[in-house]
């Protein structure tokens, strides 16, 4: 009978035991449960993290591209804008060389129009004499 008691009594605390054992297989699963979802939570925050760098640095490469091209079109420009200065220099010396040779062309110009003024004057007092000449014929 003291078998029995023994066994009786060393039965709960196997079912306590179990249930112990039972916790913590479930909290070690808990526990590696967690453990792989905080590595695959890394593992992503840091792929997020690597491809937003990587997206960045390609952005600033091709800004770099941009800022090379935009450096080569203010160059060109450069050069442009000095070819002109001279050529606008050249035009200027040539038009102060031609200025008098432009001032007796001024002069010429106001001679004829007032020579063209007096040409209409004469044809004018002419058609008048040919009317008197013509009515005095009459």
């Amino acid at each position: 009978m003291n078998d029995n008691i023994n066994n009786e009594e060393n039965q709960p605390k196997l079912e306590i035991q179990n249930e112990n054992d039972k916790n913590n297989d479930d909290d070690e699963e808990k526990q590696k449960l967690m453990v792989d979802l905080a590595q695959a939570m890394f593992q992503s925050a840091g792929s997020y993290l690597r491809s937003e760098l990587t997206t960045s640095s390609e952005e600033f490469k091709l800004l770099e591209q941009l800022n090379k091209q935009a450096l080569s079109k203010y160059t060109d420009m450069t050069g442009d804008a000095k070819n002109l200065v001279e050529h606008m220099e050249v035009l200027k010396s040539k038009y102060e060389e031609l200025g008098p040779s432009l001032s007796s062309i001024d002069i010429m110009l106001k001679g004829l129009e007032d020579l063209e003024h007096t040409v209409g004057i004469l044809d004018e007092y002419t058609k008048n004499l040919e009317t008197k000449i013509t009515n005095l014929k009459k």
